[in-house]
């Protein structure tokens, strides 16, 4: 009597970290919800200074448009592209007020040369660190919607931009793919787990 197979376990680790001007498909589809936050402005162009002017735009969510600022303050607006949201947390700003907000994933800013951290959403006035600002008069009605599209499931994403028009830069996180195959006598099952990375911050706030 042959003794039974023993199971073979495989495991394979795939580090894929992506910094090309489009974004692909399949990572795209990977967000359950792309919210668009369209500007106004058609391109992003530059200051004196050599940062990204002040954008304006709305980002919609379910029909609802909420109305943000980037820019016009620290090293200008954010690069546009697409973010990945991260859940409702905040940061402390210079002065010690908690600010409540949604981290957003970091970017390559080509007008800096350098990547661009600490970004978030968050309440504002009329001008921000880079941060996409939403007016404070809408915030309550924007963290009730957005927390509406989160419980649908699955990782949120905001495309900032132009809408139809193509965009300057794609930032995005770096994913990782673990993939994982088992082999046992008359069975193989496969798992592939995606896990994002992210920088969380929650204390001192510094936008980069």
């Amino acid at each position: 009597m042959a003794a039974p197979a023993l199971p073979v376990t495989l495991a394979i680790a795939l580090c894929v970290a992506f910094t090309t001007p489009a974004a692909p498909q399949g990572l795209l589809d990977f967000f359950k919800s792309i919210l668009p936050a369209q500007t106004f402005e058609q391109a992003r162009t530059k200051t004196k200074q050599g940062y990204g002017a002040e954008v304006h735009g709305k980002i919609k969510i379910n029909g609802k448009s909420f109305d943000f600022v980037s820019g016009g303050r620290g090293r200008g607006s954010a690069p546009f592209g697409t973010y990945r949201v991260g859940p409702l947390r905040g940061f402390k700003a210079p002065k010690g007020t908690w600010v409540p907000g949604y981290h957003l994933s970091d970017a390559y800013d080509p007008f800096v040369k350098d990547t661009r951290a600490g970004l978030f959403i968050h309440p504002g006035h009329n001008a921000s660190a880079g941060c996409v600002a939403i007016r404070k008069d809408e915030w309550p009605s924007f963290v009730k919607a957005i927390e509406g599209a989160a419980k649908v499931g699955g990782p949120l994403a905001i495309r900032l931009g132009p809408g139809s028009e193509p965009m300057q830069e794609t930032p995005l996180p770096s994913i990782v793919k673990y993939a994982r195959y088992k082999r046992s006598a008359g069975r193989r099952s496969k798992t592939i787990k995606i896990h994002l990375r992210s920088h969380t911050r929650t204390h001192h706030h510094r936008k980069t």
